[in-house]
């Protein structure tokens, strides 16, 4: 009998039912919540670190609730954090004025694991709906769980004792290392890939990980000034690419940081790695860092091949060079994907006929090559060969050492 063990039962609410839809207004939303006993009840702030519903519904209207990081949406793998919101944003609604972040001794019933646990109070969780990437973020995260105060990343604060930046103990505890390079490398993550503030949900729509499926002239470049926040080399012409979306086929990238930072935190990471080579968390962070910038820059190499396919229209005569030079992007194994390959292979064959583009065709093909990868029973190495490092040397050197990426 429902009815009859009410009092008994505890009852979860993810917050995020409260965050895009309209219909949940204060008087909704309150009468939702209220329905239940307070202290049957309790809500995930799944996305508070980006979108805390605590500050605009008067503490859940009384209501106790979990601080959660959400961070990853969809099991992305991508780079992506914002480190300040990681390590103030839980403090904040713990000590606000009413608040009932933590007030609640909560007894949960978890029917997947079918066992009772006791949780001694409601505080912080992580909500991720994706794990083995960003492990800084994770590592933030954890510790505000024991902390009473706020974390300045990096700000002098009172940290084990010792007057030290946090992102600076970083690289020590990570690897063991202390080594300026790297810890310069770290400082520029945290500005920026580490810094996403634009309140976007991270979504990674890098070209090589969702290649557009959309004729190239209905993707267009536009170029924007970088205001000097982090101008690093200050005789460089530093660019941001955004993308228009101009249909829905494609789906632009997120991009909140300039392609050069991380490739200049890797450079960082590269020089600064000899001593820290046989590190497992320093070959993690310095694979993971190579990938990112690699995404990064084949996002502006196709805006570029595009942008040169709409030159082509113009002046013929360089159509020979510029085919030259998308072969050589295409057939670099290390770089693009079959997928990728098939779109130039095509966009090429327009340059030659003189014809548009043929989506059908690309679509046609990409397709065929999906179902051919998803039925074969290729084995797949599950050790990595080779070194991290002299790899990563490898790939720097030859596609990201000239700071502008955009003219290589």
């Amino acid at each position: 009998d429902l009815g009859h063990s009410f009092e008994k039962l505890a009852f979860v609410v993810r917050g995020w039912l409260f965050s895009y839809d309209p219909f949940w207004r204060p008087a909704q939303m309150k009468a939702l919540l209220h329905s239940v006993p307070i202290g049957n009840l309790v809500v995930f702030d799944l996305f508070a670190e980006v979108k805390p519903l605590w500050i605009t519904s008067e503490q859940f209207y009384g209501v106790p609730y979990i601080w959660c990081m959400l961070h990853n949406i969809d099991g992305n793998i991508e780079m992506y954090g914002i480190l300040d919101a990681i390590a103030a944003g839980p403090v904040e609604a713990h000590t606000s004025e009413n608040s009932t972040m933590a007030i609640l001794q909560l007894l949960l019933y978890v029917s997947s694991l079918n066992f009772l646990f006791h949780c001694p109070k409601v505080g912080v969780g992580m909500s991720m709906e994706g794990i083995e990437q960003n492990p800084v973020v994770y590592d933030l995260m954890s510790e505000m769980a024991f902390q009473h105060k706020k974390i300045d990343v990096k700000v002098n604060v009172v940290f084990q004792l010792l007057t030290q930046m946090w992102i600076d103990l970083y690289p020590m505890r990570r690897y063991g290392s202390s080594d300026s390079l790297i810890l310069d490398a770290w400082s520029i993550l945290y500005h920026s890939v580490y810094n996403c503030t634009d309140g976007a949900y991270n979504k990674n729509r890098d070209v090589i990980v969702a290649f557009p499926d959309a004729y190239p002239f209905s993707i267009s470049l536009e170029d924007i000034s970088f205001n000097g926040k982090h101008q690093i080399l200050t005789e460089q012409v530093l660019r941001i690419c955004h993308v228009k979306e101009l249909t829905d086929s494609y789906d632009k990238p997120h991009l909140w940081y300039l392609t050069f930072d991380v490739i200049h935190s890797l450079g960082l990471l590269i020089a600064g790695g000899n001593e820290v080579a046989e590190s497992n968390t320093y070959r993690y962070d310095l694979v993971d860092v190579t990938r990112q910038a690699l995404a990064k820059y084949a996002n502006e190499v196709f805006l570029k091949v595009r942008d040169w396919r709409a030159q082509s229209n113009l002046h013929k005569r360089k159509s020979r060079k510029n085919r030259e030079q998308i072969l050589e992007w295409t057939l670099t194994r290390d770089y693009y994907a079959p997928r990728a390959a098939i779109y130039f292979k095509d966009l090429l064959k327009s340059l030659e006929n003189g014809v548009g583009f043929q989506l059908k065709d690309w679509r046609r093909e990409w397709i065929k090559l999906t179902n051919d990868w998803q039925n074969n029973i290729n084995s797949y190495p599950v050790k990595s060969t080779g070194g991290a490092l002299s790899t990563s040397r490898w790939l720097y050197e030859k596609y990201m050492r000239n700071p502008d990426i955009l003219d290589h």
